[in-house]
């Protein structure tokens, strides 16, 4: 789950690279050859398709809405054969739902999509609209196997909502599941996860910020055997307690759990002294701990008492950390293993030359420092750093991105960015 495998991304939206798709050799026996070949007309009374140049029966031939000089598969594989985009998945989207009740959709047009979105990130395959309502009640549609993250922001959904949600088809398979600001419970997500069989088997990331769930849901989230793949949690707004979080890094049935997002919980020094001795946040690789008052102390147990020199992502945006503790960050142990670190929107970012000329970041490739406290001579030391050698993004406020920083960057083979950082849904699970 390597974010930056690249070393300029042109598509950074998600943090994610988006892998090339290769158009499919012609002389191949294709799903258009195996359509044709089912359907017992002859090929002089068949049309041929102007984006793709197949003969095509008048059933697989578009509405009269769209081009209707154009196949279905000719259409669908324009599509595919782009960069994978949210444009793009959109476009296709629309296709499949005015086009999906025709013949040879579901057993040849079907397969040739899914074969292709395997190489699309599973984080651009979002639940289209049109779609949303009808998967979350339960609704069984051919094309379900398409989306892989179910976002139900907005939806106002309720406890017995959970447990319709539950067996919905769409659950067999998702990866993601966005249940943030929903008027659910801990009694939903008993509905939820109560089964002896996971509802969602290959569920790997799960929103529940700004839900109902309290410190009760944590616990049953905590000791639920049902997320058996489970890598990034996201759990922003629910003002938890120190004995939830304890329960939470207690865990022994979330062994997968990579990347843990604990944003405007109210966190102090004393809930940080209980996380950071839990034994689940030692297997954790992305802390995201935004809009805590943390303050000198909190800072001073990740920066001194807490071994974070495991964490590949940390996040610390709107933390009231002063100059000392960002200095501090510099004087760890052992040098960090963060690729990705935000720091946005402290005061101590007055102190962020210090930390660049430190040896604590060899292996940052992302630095994002938005905000009035950096000085500008900061930012143009951390464009060109040389201690910083795998840096490759540099967000700044973009007031402060200007031309000088830009070059200097560039002459470095990076790239200024304005801030924030995109992330995925509000977690950069891709950080891992």
């Amino acid at each position: 789950m390597d974010i930056l495998s690249s070393p300029h991304a042109s598509n950074i939206l998600n943090v994610v690279s988006a892998a090339s798709l290769l158009a499919k050799n012609s002389g191949e026996n294709t799903p258009e050859k195996k359509a044709l070949a089912g359907n017992e007309v002859h090929t002089s009374s068949l049309s041929r398709c102007p984006m793709c140049y197949h003969p095509f029966a008048p059933s697989l031939a578009l509405g009269a809405s769209r081009n209707s000089g154009v196949c279905m598969f000719g259409e669908v594989r324009s599509i595919l054969q782009r960069q994978p985009s949210e444009s793009n998945w959109e476009e296709l989207c629309q296709l499949v739902s005015e086009d999906w009740r025709r013949p040879g959709f579901e057993e040849d047009l079907l397969p040739y999509i899914l074969s292709h979105l395997d190489e699309w990130p599973d984080s651009m395959r979002t639940t289209p609209l049109r779609w949303r309502d009808g998967l979350v009640r339960g609704a069984s549609l051919p094309f379900v196997e398409m989306v892989r993250v179910l976002d139900t922001t907005g939806m106002e959904l309720k406890n017995e909502d959970m447990w319709t949600l539950a067996k919905s088809p769409v659950m067999r398979h998702i990866t993601g599941l966005i249940l943030r600001g929903n008027k659910i419970g801990w009694r939903g997500m008993n509905h939820l996860f109560e089964g002896e069989e996971a509802p969602a088997p290959h569920l790997r990331s799960l929103d529940l910020s700004d839900t109902a769930i309290g410190g009760e849901g944590v616990r049953l989230l905590a000791r639920t055997d049902a997320l058996p793949k489970l890598e990034s949690l996201s759990l922003e707004g629910l003002h938890l307690s120190g004995d939830a979080i304890d329960v939470l890094m207690s865990s022994e049935t979330l062994v997968s759990l990579v990347a843990l997002d604990l944003g405007r919980n109210n966190l102090t020094a004393r809930h940080l002294d209980v996380m950071t001795q839990g034994a689940l946040f030692e297997r954790i690789r992305v802390l995201c701990l935004d809009h805590n008052a943390l303050g000198a102390q909190g800072g001073l147990r990740l920066a001194r008492r807490a071994s974070i020199n495991h964490l590949t992502g940390l996040s610390l945006v709107r933390c009231n950390l002063p100059s000392p503790i960002v200095e501090a960050l510099g004087r760890t142990p052992k040098p960090l293993s963060c690729q990705v670190l935000r720091l946005s929107h402290n005061a101590g970012l007055s102190a962020l030359g210090r930390l660049i000329h430190s040896e604590a970041l060899p292996s940052l490739r992302v630095l994002e420092v938005d905000g009035e406290r950096a000085h500008k001579d900061d930012l143009l030391a951390a464009a060109g750093s040389e201690h910083l050698e795998n840096l490759e993004f540099l967000a700044v406020s973009p007031r402060m991105l200007d031309e000088e920083l830009s070059r200097r960057a560039a002459a470095r083979g990076r790239l200024a960015m304005p801030a924030p950082v995109p992330v995925y849904n509000g977690l950069c699970r891709e950080w891992c």
